[in-house]
C-alpha cells in the first residue's frame, strides 16, 4: 500500500521517519498542554522531548487501529511522572531558613541535621505513604 494513502499511526508502526515528524507537528500543542498540568513549565520541552523520543523508540508497540492520541498521551503521562520521581529534591527558600535560625549556628546545625534525616526516612517510604505525609506537611 502507498504511504500516501496511510495514517499516521501505520506509517509510524511501519517505521516511517517521517510520520514521527508528523505526529509531532500534530500532536505537539496536545501534548504540551497536557504536559503543563503535571511538569514545571520549564520543563515542559524537556519532557516532551522524552516523550516523542519514546515514541519513535516504541513504535512497533503502537496498534493502529487504536487511538494514536490516547496513546502519546499515555507515553506523556508516564514521562511526566519519571520526570517528577526524578525531581524529589525540596528547595527551600531563603525566607525561610532565617525564620528557623537560631542565636548559634549549633542550632542551625542541628535543624538542617535533622531535616536530612527526616528526609531520608521520607524517601525510605513507598511512594503513597510518602505522598501523603509531604501533601500533609508541605503541600
Amino acid at each position: 500500500m502507498d504511504s500516501a494513502l496511510l495514517g499516521i499511526g501505520e506509517r509510524l508502526n511501519q517505521g516511517d521517519p517521517r510520520a514521527l515528524e508528523d505526529a509531532y507537528q500534530q500532536r505537539r500543542p496536545l501534548v504540551a498542554n497536557y504536559l503543563h498540568r503535571y511538569v514545571p513549565a520549564s520543563d515542559v520541552d524537556d519532557v516532551m522531548q522524552n516523550v516523542f523520543y519514546e515514541v519513535w523508540r516504541v513504535r512497533e508497540r503502537f496498534e493502529p487501529s487504536r487511538s494514536l492520541r490516547a496513546w502519546v498521551l499515555t507515553i506523556a503521562r508516564r514521562r511526566a511522572i519519571d520526570h517528577l520521581r526524578k525531581k524529589r529534591h525540596i528547595v527551600v527558600s531563603i525566607d525561610s531558613m532565617r525564620e528557623i535560625a537560631g542565636d548559634d549556628g549549633n542550632e542551625i546545625a542541628e535543624r538542617l541535621a535533622w531535616a536530612d534525616d527526616v528526609r531520608k526516612a521520607l524517601n525510605l517510604l513507598p511512594d503513597v505513604q510518602r505522598n501523603v505525609i509531604e501533601l500533609a506537611y508541605f503541600g
